[in-house]
């Protein structure tokens, strides 16, 4: 670099050094930061491949693709009503509007944060739900089924 361009670049980086940088906060390092605050909606094609990976292992062989129809068939039973579920967090309370129904408000609270992309909450029946933060998308386990993940998108 020329002399004179080298004080050029450290004359226009000095008052970068003294008075330092405004950041916007690192989204990903928050631990504070309520995820799942907004309105979700589920997920379908994402719940139906987490399911389908989680009950099957091989599915290359003969059985295995039938296991796959089995698992798919039941998968869709399981996840159907799901299907026109709208969830709806503030910071205190939970809803799930169906169609024009609006389904009851119940407040919850988060009791633990276990992991950076994890929060735990307990609503005031007492029921615990852990919700889990995977890219875009929030997934929970399907009560008492630690092998069925519904994931949930944000909602438009």
């Amino acid at each position: 670099m020329a002399p004179m361009n080298r004080w050029l670049f450290f004359s226009a980086l000095l008052p970068l050094l003294i008075t330092g940088c405004d950041r916007l906060p690192d989204i990903e390092t928050d631990t504070n930061r309520n995820f799942l605050l907004g309105t979700w909606i589920m997920d379908r094609e994402k719940t139906m491949e987490a399911l389908t990976e989680s009950l099957i292992g091989e599915r290359e062989s003969l059985a295995g693709k039938m296991a796959a129809v089995a698992v798919q068939k039941t998968a869709e039973k399981l996840i159907t009503p799901f299907d026109n579920v709208k969830y709806t967090f503030t910071e205190t309370e939970y809803s799930e509007k169906v169609g024009n129904y609006d389904g009851q408000k119940k407040t919850y609270e988060i009791i633990a944060r276990p992991g950076r992309n994890t929060i735990k909450t307990k609503d005031e029946d007492g029921i615990v739900n852990v919700y889990h933060l995977d890219g875009l998308n929030i997934w929970y386990h399907l009560r008492d089924q630690q092998k069925l993940k519904i994931y949930l998108r944000a909602s438009n």
